[in-house]
This record gives structure tokens, sequence and C-alpha cells, in this order.
């Protein structure tokens, strides 16, 4: 009997002790809808971000960083096509990071925070035999906190929904900003 209790227990100790479980981002980056076709001969995705490994940049805890969700959005929604009009399209990622900081507590009897701000900048150009035709700058950032204790999925559904924001609001003003000579279909 006492090895069955032991044993027991021993298996709710090594349960306790499992790393926890991640799961997929479901992010919306526009994969599952039809792409915009643009008046252009050819689009390129161009990243000039920094990439930081200490805090406050927090990029590598995340299960995508927004610089690569930012290029599967750009390539996931236009897609080229034989014109005249343009020689090319480049989306250049200026910015592209998460950044982690603490915020204390306002009382004793509250839980001190981590602040979490997503930072966003890209340009889109276009071009014509080296001559810039159009350009557009779309920017801003999204911001959240939980408390310190919180636990890696609850962080993970924060970082989620920071992201898809992002995701939204760059598609967005983008499209809204792009002059309509250069969308075929949309």
């Amino acid at each position: 009997m006492k090895k069955h209790l032991l044993a027991v227990l021993l298996s709710f100790c090594l349960l306790g002790c499992q790393a926890p479980e991640y799961k997929e981002f479901s992010l919306n980056l526009f994969q599952y809808r039809d792409p915009i076709g643009i008046k252009t001969d050819e689009i390129v995705v161009l990243s000039n971000v920094i990439q930081y490994d200490r805090l406050p940049h927090i990029e590598d805890e995340m299960i995508i960083s927004p610089e690569k969700a930012l290029k599967e959005w750009a390539k996931n929604r236009f897609y080229p096509l034989k014109s005249t009009r343009s020689d090319k399209m480049q989306i250049i990622i200026e910015k592209a990071y998460m950044t982690k900081t603490d915020e204390k507590a306002e009382n004793w009897y509250t839980l001190d925070n981590e602040a979490y701000k997503l930072t966003y900048d890209l340009k889109i150009n276009f071009e014509k035999n080296g001559k810039v035709l159009y350009s557009q700058t779309v920017s801003g950032y999204e911001s959240s906190s939980l408390p310190k204790k919180s636990s890696m999925s609850d962080k993970e559904q924060v970082f989620e929904k920071m992201m898809n924001k992002m995701i939204q609001k760059v598609n967005q003003r983008a499209l809204y900003q792009m002059p309509k000579e250069f969308i075929v279909s949309n």
C-alpha cells in the first residue's frame, strides 16, 4: 500500500515538473484570403531590423517574431502583375520588435506588472527605372500589461492579440494609403 501511495505521489510530482505546453499562434497573416494584385513587375520584401538579444527586447521569447510575421503578411497579401506602371514594389521593414519593462504596483495589495510594447515601422515604395514613384510609411505600436506572475499561456495570448492587431492595422493602413492606380484586385 505504501509503495502504491508513493508511486502516486511521485507521478503527481513529475507531472508538476513538466514544461508548460506552448500552443501555435493563430495569426491572421491573410494566408486564407485572396492576395491583392499590384501593378508592378516585382515585389521585394526587405528588412533593416536590428536583432537584439537582451532585455528589454524579448523577440526571441516569442513563437514568431514581429519581423517574420510582417514578412509573411507581405508574402501572403500581394502578388505582382507584369505591368508598365512600376518596375518594383519594395516593402522595407524598418522596425519590428517587442519590449518588456517592469511596472511597480501602485500599492502594497496589488501585483507588480510587466508592460509589453510591440513597435513596428515599415515603408512601401514603388519604383520605376530606379526613381521612386510613390512612398508611404506605416508605423505604430501595440501595448499591454500583465501581472508578473502570469503564466506563459497568458503571455502568449497577449502576444498573439498584439500581433494580430499589428497585422490588421498594417494591412488596413497600407491599402488605405496606397494609390488605387497600383491596385488591380482587392
